[in-house]
């Protein structure tokens, strides 16, 4: 990928990241996701070898529409509105 389309391409990676939605690719997407913060074994990441693996990949997680299990629940301490610090 050339340079130019890449901050662009990583900004969107990290916000579709942040509002917990599938993201991934294939090729230099291991490369992209690094550059973005992103780290390729969590959940709704896809790195795929290939495209069609990429693309089955994407349509199962994009299914679940988001993936929560990246985010800890709101119940934990410290996560929330007006929970932090309190046990």
């Amino acid at each position: 990928m050339r340079r130019r389309q890449e901050r662009p391409t990583r900004s969107v990676l990290a916000e579709a990241y942040r509002h917990g939605m599938a993201v991934g690719g294939w090729s230099d997407v291991p490369e992209l996701l690094d550059a973005a913060g992103i780290g390729s074994d969590l959940p709704g990441v896809i790195a795929g070898d290939s495209a069609s693996a990429a693309v089955e990949a994407v349509t199962t997680a994009l299914a679940g529409h988001r993936a929560r299990d990246r985010f800890p629940p709101a119940s934990e301490p410290g996560h929330g509105r007006g929970q932090e610090g309190q046990a």
